[in-house]
């Protein structure tokens, strides 16, 4: 069984509609798959009833949203991870969180996304507003778990080596002294 999920908010600007229709696209020829998502918003409802009417309720389970300090237990029990955004997001916090629990990214090639997903490295980058870009990638994925594994051993490996805490702090620090000289 491969759960795909997010934990993206449900508002229209994150596009899960996008990845509902996908993964019910998938599900007609892959038995083995399971959708996972995890969040609260304006949209829930709505998203809740497309589950409903592409009759993908049994394989398809909307959670609550969970405080932030549990997102990695539930990263935890994903395989995949997407952010299918169809409108700019300036950073995408979500997708280094999945890197950094290890999961391959699918994501919209959009805003600041491509600088923490790297396309054919640690995810892949897809047509925002795509379903059939959404599709081909988790396909690609769904497929390979070696792929799977190696774009979220190389994404586990890029958020180490970019992200760490004291390292950003120490950045901070370099550029409030340049400002100040």
């Amino acid at each position: 069984e491969i759960i795909i999920g997010s934990t993206k908010s449900f508002e229209e600007k994150y596009g899960l509609a996008i990845l509902i229709k996908a993964f019910s696209r998938l599900a007609q020829n892959e038995s083995r798959i399971r959708l996972k998502l995890v969040g609260d918003g304006s949209r829930k409802k709505f998203m809740q009833d497309l589950v409903e009417k592409l009759k993908i309720d049994d394989i398809c389970e909307i959670c609550t949203a969970v405080s932030h300090n549990k997102i990695p237990e539930v990263l935890h029990d994903m395989d995949i991870y997407v952010m299918p955004s169809i409108s700019e997001e300036t950073f995408g916090v979500a997708a280094l969180e999945a890197s950094a629990a290890g999961l391959p990214v699918v994501a919209s090639n959009i805003g600041g996304i491509p600088e923490v997903v790297i396309d054919k490295v640690t995810g892949i980058l897809v047509q925002p507003n795509s379903t059939v870009s959404l599709v081909d990638a988790l396909l690609e994925l769904i497929k390979s778990r070696d792929l799977r594994q190696k774009y979220g051993d190389a994404g586990k490996l890029f958020v180490k080596e970019n992200y760490q805490w004291k390292n950003n702090v120490q950045m901070k620090i370099n550029e409030y002294e340049k400002l100040l000289n």
